[in-house]
């Protein structure tokens, strides 16, 4: 068994049965690791195929870039502080949702639900990538023709006072 398999199954011990446990535990011992960094990496493993899985996040100065936006099916987990969601992740063109891409299952630690909860940088997991779902599609969409309605009575009404 590789370092990353053993590290794998030891972050698993609660699926394991007692001798698998006590096995385990005397590997990691004999290998110079411990439960803690099984459990880091993991996470770390899990964060590393999630970027894998959907590239780089984040807008550019210019607004352009990807994100997550819309929040639907949410449950929490108050047992192991956890959130799960679906979330659809969408090309950003000036700061606005333009086109959804793909929509995830995710996985993070309990912060809060929010539209805009891929704008943090906590760690989370992404996986079961799925056609856009209708309802985070008409949200987006909904959000990005407001946005530009306001934007342009503001831009009138800035043109109007200027003119005067």
């Amino acid at each position: 068994m590789t370092d990353a398999e053993l590290l794998r199954d030891a972050a698993e011990r609660e699926t394991l049965v007692a001798d698998a446990v006590i096995a385990i535990d005397t590997e990691l011992a004999r290998r110079g690791f411990s439960v803690a960094t099984a459990t880091k990496e993991t996470k770390r493993a899990e964060r590393k195929e999630t970027r894998r899985a959907i590239g780089h996040l984040g807008l550019s100065s210019r607004g352009w870039g990807k994100h997550f936006f819309g929040v639907s099916n949410y449950r929490l987990d108050p047992s192991s502080d956890t959130e799960e969601f679906d979330s659809t992740i969408w090309l950003w063109i000036i700061w606005l949702p333009i086109l959804p891409l793909a929509s995830y299952h995710i996985q993070r630690h309990k912060l809060r639900k929010s539209l805009w909860w891929s704008f943090g940088k906590q760690p989370f997991s992404a996986s079961n990538e799925a056609p856009p779902y209708l309802l985070h599609v008409l949200t987006g969409l909904a959000f990005t023709v407001l946005m530009a309605l306001v934007a342009y009575r503001l831009l009138v009404m800035l043109l109007g006072a200027l003119v005067r």
